[in-house]
C-alpha cells in the first residue's frame, strides 16, 4: 500500500535520518513497571531531533496501550498513530507513537513503537 501523505524526500533529498539496530538490552519503565524490553530496538537519529528508540511491537506490552484518535504527520516518516498508556488506575494520554505505513526511506520502523519521555524512563 502506498502512503497517501506527501513525502518530503523529493523536495529535500539531503535530509538525514539514520536508523541503526541495537543488540543490547533496552528497557522502557513507567514507575516500576516494564512496558517494553528488547534486544532488537532501532535507534533513529533525525537531523534536528534527539535520537529515539523504536521498539519492535512484539517487545512492547501492548495490553497496556490503547490507540487514541491523535494522528500526526512527519514529511519524512509519514503518518503516526498515537497510544495511551494505562498502568493500574493511572494513564498517560499521549505516551507512544508508531508509523503503520512509513515512507520507503524509513521502512525499518514499520511495526515499531516509540515513546514520549512522559511514558517512563529509558534504561540501557
Amino acid at each position: 500500500m502506498t502512503n497517501p501523505i506527501r513525502s518530503g524526500w523529493s523536495e529535500h533529498p539531503d535530509y538525514k535520518i539514520e536508523i541503526d539496530t541495537s543488540d543490547r538490552p533496552i528497557c522502557m519503565v513507567y514507575q516500576e513497571t516494564v512496558i517494553a524490553e528488547s534486544r532488537r530496538a532501532l535507534l533513529l537519529r533525525e537531523q534536528v531531533y534527539a535520537p529515539v528508540y523504536y521498539f519492535p511491537r512484539e517487545d512492547v506490552r501492548m495490553e497496556m496501550f490503547e490507540p487514541i484518535e491523535k494522528l500526526t504527520v512527519c514529511p519524512f516518516k509519514g503518518e503516526a498513530r498515537h497510544w495511551r498508556l494505562r498502568v493500574g488506575d493511572e494513564h498517560i494520554e499521549v505516551s507512544a507513537w508508531s508509523y503503520e505505513d512509513p515512507f520507503e526511506e524509513v521502512k525499518q520502523i514499520k511495526d515499531h513503537i516509540a515513546f514520549y519521555p512522559e511514558a517512563g524512563e529509558l534504561q540501557k
